[in-house]
């Protein structure tokens, strides 16, 4: 039916059920020291670019022994020596001010698409340093030899792009902090600042709180935008929202062609209706923080695609099972790499003269899709966060001087040329942003405030400082100051969990874990548990109710007796328990285990297996001496009858037969 302010015609569809995805969340399946392999294993595959002398030469110098002939394996030798902290503090100590003012450059540009040496010339020009032309290259290469910096192709130019390899990174010191203004204390020009400081223990709580209202009750997401019907004959109008107002007029002037002009893209409604969120907002305060933790959510796979909002129970659990440092942690590595919300769309709703366009004739729009552009504005994020991991930490930093260095890193729109379309005429893009309705280009100080410095702004204001990573300071309603806190610990996967101040203590292993026994249930709260402490439970008992500050297990007789059958005793678990809670185990799950380990293995029943009787007494001594059978054996019922597998007769068969016997062999149904 046509929309009564557009005569548009539409179809209203209404928003898809839950839908598991087909892969876990990387964060459940992979471990930080997978993580860490990772990047050892790509700082490997640079390395053995090199010449084998090379590599030779490389260790030699620094006085190591290398052995093996593959270049793999002297590869992997080079980069786990290059790699190790001390070695890379003992290179960072012998290097010039020119060396580290260039290896501070590559830091903040280096690894992006699209960077050439004259980029890394830009941000050294900026520190007033008279770095030039060749000698920029030589000294990169200088740090290459060095191991501080690898070198890659660039996708689009061909020429070696210079990056630190984030095994080097990981064990760097902060290398802005000699080039940035920073303070332990507000300076004088915020003496009257209002300090705002984050509490990552609140946001946490919230979520809890918004996940315990999630389980309680069917909340709907908000119906998609209707879809315009005239999108079956224009295909570049699906999968994307638009403005009704904006179509229809380009659809009664017949200018929905490809070759038609381009078109907004404007911010998604709230994913939530007005009736959740109203719900749910009380939780965080704002709507935004309520949209953000929806988004963070469904990212890290807690709670599940579609409506109404289901979680993932084996995600949640998982997750749940973490203290809050760690979950903080899994939080912020989530948001660091989300591409399902972009801080963007809070960019579009704040400032009047934004706009996002799509444009269906420009270079790329055929592989164009909403997905692909969301993939580009998480590049925003990334190239943000590359530069504040550089940054010291507990240090109140200027925002004036952090946003005039991020002008020299990101003059252009997108992270430096990722579209390079947009370095001379950025409206023949697939996509750009216009200010107050002119394409943005690369000098508008103006532009560059609201976009640029816009979506910085957001990161640091919103999601960085909800999330435990950012203090403010503001002055006269403005943010003036920024400290960060455990950022790039994080960041450089130094560390899985968030060591704020405000997570201090929180799930601290050395008082008594609150732990309520009730006849055959043990209710404990997840996120003060251990690991060990869920273990141990895990191996009494079944998980029956998983909530945020509230997991139920029961007593399970079959759960004990497999982990009586692994080797596990009585006394073991009674050990266990103390090691894991701080406290005795409660005489109702002592007396219920000390039964069960008595009628432990009094009556046995084996499934899939044989019997092999023997002819007299002796026959078994003579058969465990010159076959397996002694360690195929799952019970001797007597000095004539054992009980083997059924999937080792064939093998004992033929091994007898090797040693002269012939064995008869009767089957019974």
């Amino acid at each position: 039916m046509p929309t009564p302010a557009t005569s548009l015609e539409v179809v209203h569809i209404d928003p898809p059920a839950p839908t598991r995805p087909p892969q876990r969340p990387d964060w459940l399946d992979q471990s930080i020291q997978q993580r860490r392999e990772a990047d050892l294993a790509e700082f490997q595959t640079w390395l053995e670019s090199f010449r084998m002398d090379d590599l030779r030469a490389m260790a030699q110098e620094r006085g190591w022994t290398v052995r093996g002939t593959r270049k793999a394996d002297v590869a992997r030798q080079v980069a786990e020596a290059l790699a190790a902290p001390t070695e890379v503090a003992r290179t960072m100590s012998r290097l010039s001010a020119d060396q580290r003012r260039i290896l501070a450059a590559v830091s903040v540009v280096g690894g992006l698409d699209g960077v050439r040496v004259q980029d890394v010339e830009r941000v050294v020009d900026y520190w007033k340093s008279s770095l030039r032309g060749q000698q920029s290259a030589r000294l990169i290469s200088e740090v290459m030899t060095r191991g501080l910096v690898g070198l890659r192709e660039d996708y689009y130019f061909g020429d070696p792009v210079p990056f630190i390899p984030r095994v080097q990174a990981r064990s760097m010191p902060p290398l802005l902090a000699d080039l940035l203004p920073h303070f332990p204390d507000p300076p004088p020009i915020a003496r009257d600042a209002e300090l705002r400081l984050a509490d990552p223990s609140a946001f946490s709580r919230s979520l809890m709180q918004c996940l315990v209202r999630i389980d309680q009750g069917r909340l709907p997401l908000r119906p998609p935008q209707p879809r315009p019907r005239v999108e079956d004959r224009f295909s570049h109008l699906k999968g994307w929202d638009y403005d009704p107002v904006e179509l229809g007029h380009l659809q009664r002037e017949n200018r929905l062609s490809l070759a038609g002009p381009p078109m907004t893209v404007p911010p998604p409604q709230p994913p939530l209706t007005d009736e959740v969120t109203t719900h749910l907002t009380a939780l965080f305060g704002d709507d935004r923080r309520l949209e953000f933790a929806h988004a963070l959510l469904l990212a890290a796979g807690i709670v599940l695609p579609g409506s109404p909002i289901t979680t993932w129970d084996e995600v949640k659990e998982a997750f749940l099972r973490q203290n809050e440092p760690t979950q903080l942690g899994i939080l912020a590595r989530v948001y660091f790499g989300m591409t399902t919300w972009t801080e963007v769309w809070s960019l579009l709703r704040s400032r009047v003269a934004l706009k996002l366009m799509r444009n269906p004739n420009g270079f790329g729009a055929q592989q164009l899709t909403l997905q692909t552009l969301l993939a580009q504005f998480a590049g925003f994020r990334r190239l943000v966060l590359n530069t504040l991991a550089w940054l010291p930490d507990n240090e109140w930093i200027p925002l004036a001087d952090l946003l005039a260095l991020f002008r020299v890193i990101w003059p252009g729109l997108t992270p430096l040329n990722l579209n390079i379309y947009y370095r001379a005429q950025p409206q023949q893009g697939a996509w750009y942003f216009t200010w107050n309705g002119k394409p943005i280009g690369q000098d508008s100080g103006e532009a560059w405030n609201g976009v640029h410095g816009g979506f910085i702004l957001t990161m640091l204001t919103g999601p960085l400082h909800w999330l435990g990573l950012a203090d403010l300071a503001y002055v006269r309603g403005e943010p003036t100051l920024v400290r960060l806190h455990g950022l790039a610990d994080l960041f450089w996967d130094r560390t899985e969990m968030l060591e704020s101040r405000a997570a201090v203590g929180t799930a601290s292993t050395d008082a008594p874990v609150d732990i309520s026994v009730h006849d055959e249930t043990i209710e404990v709260n997840p996120a003060r548990l251990t690991v060990e402490g869920h273990a141990l439970l895990d191996r009494i008992a079944h998980l029956e109710q998983a909530q945020p500050f509230r997991f139920v297990y029961r007593l399970d007789v079959a759960t004990v007796h497999r982990t009586f059958e692994q080797g596990a005793t009585l006394e073991e678990l009674e050990t266990g328990w103390s090691a894991a809670f701080g406290q005795p185990m409660p005489e109702a799950v002592q007396s219920r285990l000390a039964g069960w380990w008595a009628s432990y293995g009094r009556v046995r029943l084996y499934r899939d297996v044989s019997i092999i009787e023997f002819g007299d007494d002796y026959a078994l001594a003579e058969m465990k001496a010159v076959s397996s059978l002694e360690k195929l054996m799952i019970a001797e019922i007597s000095p004539r009858l054992v009980v083997i597998p059924k999937d080792a007769v064939a093998r004992l068969q033929a091994e007898l037969q090797r040693a002269g016997y012939t064995p008869r062999q009767a089957d019974h149904e």
